[in-house]
């Protein structure tokens, strides 16, 4: 089994809910080496103490030029996107959506990455007339067109744990799902916290087969499954 100085992983869209639980869950665990988090800006984090963590500011529109981001580490976690484009364009939520994922995704792989792990949705379909479910869907055909050594797509639901923005649609979402989240805990609803420790317990396997598709329910299984370092 790999040791602390091997398993190198890059973290994109660490700055949202589920990327900084990512980022939490990661600094408790010592099975990780350099860990490199990339974003548009720097900005400050839970870890700056800590030396394992490196920021890399890169350009999403020329992310071809950034191989530097990537090299070195054998797995990746992409948690970037959203859940509606409730703020922008359909244009723009593509581009961040698709564009930037699949491109990244390449330039991964080509630079070394042999486990990419994303965070998809539970309702994606690639042929829905909704711009954010067509969009995740077709997002996920193409991760697997790729041809990854290991694929992991995470699947939840509604995500629960504190968010930084206050916006009604978002409290809104909050407020309906709470009697579904308290009826069925595992069914429709999963913490940001559990989809983290999934991707990690994912990098961790000994055997993972070349795709491996985590619904929301599966989510909660495999977080609670511990991983000898």
């Amino acid at each position: 089994m790999a040791n602390a100085a091997t398993r190198n992983v890059f973290v994109m869209g660490f700055t949202g809910k589920t990327g900084k639980a990512v980022v939490d869950t990661l600094a408790k665990d010592t099975d990780f080496g350099r860990i490199k988090l990339l974003g548009r800006r720097q900005v400050e984090t839970s870890v700056k103490e800590d030396s394992r963590f490196e920021q890399y500011v890169v350009n999403y529109d020329k992310i071809e030029d950034h191989t530097d981001a990537f090299s070195g580490c054998e797995a990746g976690i992409c948690c970037m996107g959203g859940s509606g484009g409730r703020s922008m364009p359909d244009d723009q939520y593509i581009k961040i959506n698709l564009d930037y994922v699949i491109n990244s995704a390449k330039v991964a792989k080509a630079a070394g990455c042999r486990h990419f792990l994303m965070v998809s949705a539970t309702d994606s379909d690639k042929k829905s007339r909704v711009t954010y479910r067509r969009t995740k869907g077709i997002m996920e055909e193409q991760l697997q067109e790729l041809g990854f050594e290991r694929l992991t797509i995470v699947k939840p639901g509604y995500i629960s744990g504190p968010r930084e923005t206050t916006r009604f649609l978002d409290v809104a979402t909050g407020v309906v799902f709470f009697p579904l989240i308290k009826l069925f805990p595992t069914k429709y609803s999963v913490p940001a916290a559990s989809i983290a420790l999934a991707m990690i317990n994912c990098i961790k396997m000994a055997e993972h087969p070349s795709v491996k598709i985590l619904e929301n329910k599966d989510i909660h299984t495999v977080a609670k499954e511990t991983k000898e370092p």
